[in-house]
């Protein structure tokens, strides 16, 4: 059925004010009764179309209503203490980033509770309380949570053969293809029904082997899709990557912030997890090498010469559908190698791995050819990077730039832009450029849309730290590069020195990398546009930094 979370008008009025990183949820929705969706189940990966329109849509009830009619319960902490024998280890079954899980008997189940890790959940009891409407035979159910002081405990479906990672790489253990192609159909089922069919979406943000927890039956059900939003509310990006980041090998390359995980970082995930299925391997070996890097030119081969010895898991031998496992194998590529605008959909994958839709149709023949990572190694090696350094710049009031130029003093002036005043300053102990931008008749300007496609931490760009964006009063600030520009060595007529040879190639050498960082590594390209010797800023070393002026058209 469809998972329709939002608030009625009462509830959103109290929920305004709070400040919550993760998407927002409606105040008000017009959705169909849940009783006209039948469950998810079209083997090809789409929708249920909803009842005829005779029955009206009506607004949603409170997340609480809905949660009490789904027989969502909140407990005493008390009685979860009892029925873990006072979470003794004893009854431990798993720990992970968020918490210890504990295995009990509950209202005469078996039940999984979590005792979460100290986070601050306050104010979002609603947005657990519709959580508990999720409903997928491929999700593990929440049945319900105690809130009580600083005690946080999610109680959830008690699913009894432990994870997919235990099955993979316990030596003890075989998995057989069956059950593999199996476990990644209905586990990506699981993922689009969070993905589409929940409203507003629901974003995994933490899928990996750890959390696909198996049956009896081997029917895959994703656990911890709830946890990641209720994260506690702060700007220390440090902090939210090593919750959301911790296994940092299933995580999105391309995303170094809570703010801009989107469903293409569970694709690229659940890539991650497809390869572990098809090789069999650990994440990393000894020497560090990843999966993703090793499978990178295991696969091109494969393809390529029809044999897939080396790419596939050892265990299996011979015994594997070979159609099925060069499906899987697309899918795994499309999703971990392609960047994140043209990686498939879990409605793709599903159609893919079923074989109701042509591998052509998510990645084709020049992909794999790069896939094999010619130049694109190269070019990172050239770089020296792995990734996109991407990051959150702060946001800084009018007040707090004000008092670090001096309430903007001459003394403190930099420069006199056709696009900004600059003037030098100290933010945290830091030396920046704060730059004050001209604000041109009729013009309207989004600082915050400005800065995002420069928010980039690569050594031969001129780093972005933050801006203001108040309704007069626009600035961006930039790192303080000390040396002055590439034009002021070339032509200043006051300056006496020149530069030599080995610094003017090491400059040029320095620039054309950080274009490339630019063309290459950010997702969607970055044009400059505006490349002189003016905005090329240089530090006492004479390593160039690549500056973004805006020029008046």
């Amino acid at each position: 059925m469809g998972c329709f979370l939002s608030k009625s008008n009462a509830q959103a009025d109290r929920l305004n004010d709070i400040k919550d990183n993760t998407a927002p949820l409606p105040q008000q929705s017009l959705v169909t009764d849940p009783a006209e969706y039948r469950p998810y189940s079209d083997k090809n990966g789409s929708r249920d179309a909803p009842a005829t329109s005779e029955n009206a849509p009506r607004y949603a009830p409170a997340a609480s209503e809905i949660a009490q009619s789904y027989g969502f319960k909140r407990y005493e902490y008390k009685k979860l203490a009892i029925a873990t024998n006072y979470f003794s280890n004893k009854c431990s079954i798993g720990e992970g980033g968020f918490g210890i899980v504990y295995k009990a008997f509950l209202d005469d189940d078996d039940v999984a509770i979590k005792k979460l890790k100290i986070i601050k959940l306050e104010n979002k009891l609603e947005e657990i309380e519709y959580l508990s409407v999720v409903r997928h035979p491929n999700i593990v159910k929440m049945i319900g949570y105690c809130s009580e002081g600083d005690d946080r405990l999610l109680v959830l479906e008690f699913v009894p053969n432990k994870s997919l990672r235990h099955h993979l790489h316990d030596e003890d253990k075989f998995l057989e293809w069956p059950k593999r192609i199996k476990i990644a159909i209905n586990s990506a089922r699981g993922l689009l029904y969070l993905h589409e069919e929940c409203k507003p979406k629901i974003i995994h943000r933490d899928i990996k082997a750890d959390n696909i927890l198996l049956n009896d039956n081997f029917e895959p059900k994703i656990a911890d899709f709830s946890l990641a939003n209720f994260l506690p509310d702060t700007g220390n990006i440090n902090h939210i990557s090593s919750i959301l980041r911790g296994t940092n090998i299933y995580a999105d390359p391309e995303y170094g912030d809570k703010q801009r995980v989107s469903e293409k970082s569970d694709v690229y995930s659940f890539g991650v997890v497809l390869l572990e299925l098809i090789t069999g391997r650990e994440l990393s070996d000894e020497q560090g090498n990843t999966i993703v890097n090793w499978a990178r030119s295991q696969i091109g081969q494969a393809l390529d010469n029809d044999d897939y010895t080396d790419l596939v898991d050892s265990k299996l031998e011979d015994m594997y559908n070979k159609k099925e496992m060069i499906r899987m194998i697309y899918c795994a590529a499309a999703s971990v190698y392609k960047p994140s605008y043209s990686r498939p959909t879990m409605k793709q994958i599903i159609g893919v791995l079923e074989g109701t839709i042509s591998h052509e149709k998510i990645i084709d023949r020049k992909d794999i050819e790069t896939i094999q990572g010619r130049p694109t190694t190269s070019l990172e090696s050239l770089l020296g990077i792995e990734r996109a350094q991407i990051f959150s710049p702060r946001m800084f009031s009018f007040e707090e730039l004000a008092i670090a130029t001096q309430f903007f003093s001459n003394n403190c002036m930099l420069r006199d832009d056709n696009y900004a005043r600059v003037y030098r300053g100290e933010l945290d102990g830091m030396a920046v450029a704060i730059n004050k931008l001209y604000l041109w008749e009729g013009e309207q300007m989004e600082v915050e849309q400005m800065v995002n496609p420069i928010n980039h931490n690569y050594q031969y760009l001129n780093k972005l730290i933050g801006y203001c964006d108040e309704e007069y009063d626009k600035f961006i600030v930039y790192e303080f590069v000390p040396n002055k520009s590439l034009r002021f060595h070339l032509h200043d007529a006051g300056h006496k020195k020149t530069i030599d040879w080995s610094r003017r190639k090491k400059i040029a050498i320095g620039c054309a990398k950080g274009l490339a960082y630019l063309h290459e590594f950010c997702t969607p390209m970055v044009i400059h546009g505006n490349i002189t010797s003016h905005n090329i800023l240089l530090d006492n070393n004479f390593e160039p930094k690549v500056s973004f002026k805006r020029d008046k058209t």
